[in-house]
């Protein structure tokens, strides 16, 4: 997507065949149906694109919407109001059948934006979370989930110091909990996104007394190479 251009100005989603080097427009973002795109498409387990737009749609607050890459079709499927959310810079994550972001503004505290679901399923739209100045604000990244089920995330600003937090979100309980406070000394106003790095895993290592075969590197990041010493041996 384009944040800009197109017929009217607000933006484009756009598709490049590689085989054939063709470029091509799919959707010209207007501001009754959404404008000015931040983040960037997620494709969802229904094979349909989802996506965000920073302003537009009813209330001029924002939109999230579908996009068929088959027949091209672009739907809005919720527009935001700011009481449940405004201006999203970030992109959607999915899990299960579920729709998961934030955005930057809108909620009940003062602007400091939400995070939010959307189920796919039955079209059903609903607030998680309330950013709030005390415990981190504006979040301009997106939510990713961890492996022990939880979301975490990065917001802008607010905080201890002013300078945003590192969050959980406990998709269980709702609980939301401050893991960092941005600082000076330490870092902070963090615009990216958070990653999990899963380490390496060690993989045991066939042994014979011909060391027919070599494993390595051992441990691994998720690539290995096998090696064959002696073919014949093995063969036996």
């Amino acid at each position: 997507m384009t944040t800009s251009g197109g017929a009217n100005n607000g933006g484009v989603i756009f598709s490049y065949d590689i085989p054939t080097t063709t470029f091509a427009i799919v959707h010209d973002f207007s501001f009754m149906t959404g404008w000015t795109p931040f983040g960037t498409l997620r494709q969802a387990s229904n094979g349909l694109l989802y996506g965000m737009a920073f302003g537009g749609g009813t209330g001029g607050f924002g939109v999230i919407f579908s996009l068929d890459p088959i027949t091209n079709t672009y739907t809005v499927i919720h527009n935001f109001n700011g009481t449940d959310g405004s201006a999203p810079w970030a992109q959607l994550i999915e899990v299960n059948g579920i729709l998961y972001g934030c955005t930057s503004q809108g909620g009940v505290n003062n602007n400091k934006g939400v995070i939010f679901k959307y189920q796919i399923s039955n079209n059903t739209y609903t607030k998680l979370y309330d950013f709030d100045t005390p415990t981190g604000a504006s979040p301009w990244g997106n939510v990713m989930m961890a492996s022990d089920g939880n979301l975490y995330g990065c917001t802008n600003s607010g905080g201890l110091n002013g300078m945003g937090v590192i969050y959980k979100f406990n998709l269980t309980t709702n609980a939301y909990t401050v893991i960092y406070n941005g600082s000076f000394a330490t870092g902070g106003i963090p615009y990216a996104d958070l990653i999990e790095y899963s380490g390496a895993t060690p993989v045991n290592e066939i042994d014979k007394k011909e060391n027919v075969i070599s494993i390595f590197p051992n441990p691994s990041n998720g690539t290995i190479n096998i090696q064959v010493n002696n073919l014949q041996n093995l063969l036996h």
